[in-house]
């Protein structure tokens, strides 16, 4: 959560509370997918950028294809009109999320190999890059962590 609603939850624990269970109830019964896109597009038609960034990362990791998102937005066209999806876009294209380049779009996933075990060394970071993506590698044994830079 933000700092102003952690804030608001220490300042304000019983509305903020019922609030944030109202939210969490009310969308129990759509899937983790479609409570994103919901979520994304609400964003867009308020125009809150850090709230894009945010749920536009949490549609992805909630399983949504860039293409889900993209026509989740166009869907909603008649309610957002043109300036605002030309707004999100502009944010989507700043972020630089590779899958979300045009010739990325409706690519197969594939994995990359990014270094032979015994070039990561275990217990430190390693740098390598795929695909334009500068990317960390931790090792613990046989236990392997890649976070992407962004």
């Amino acid at each position: 959560m933000s700092d102003a609603l952690n804030y608001l939850v220490k300042a304000r624990p019983e509305a903020m509370t019922a609030y944030l269970k109202f939210l969490k109830e009310s969308g129990r019964s759509l899937d983790p997918k479609t409570r994103a896109l919901i979520t994304l597009i609400t964003k867009v038609a308020t125009q809150t950028e850090n709230g894009f960034r945010q749920y536009l990362v949490r549609a992805l990791d909630a399983g949504c294809s860039p293409n889900e998102i993209l026509d989740a937005v166009m869907q909603a066209f008649p309610a957002l009109g043109l300036t605002k999806i030309v707004w999100a876009t502009e944010i989507l294209l700043d972020m630089d999320l590779p899958e979300f380049r045009a010739e990325n779009l409706g690519a197969e996933k594939r994995w990359h190999e990014l270094k032979s075990v015994n070039e990561i060394p275990e217990s430190q970071v390693s740098y390598c890059s795929a695909d334009g993506r500068s990317l960390f590698v931790y090792r613990e044994k046989n236990d392997f962590r890649v976070y992407d830079s962004r």
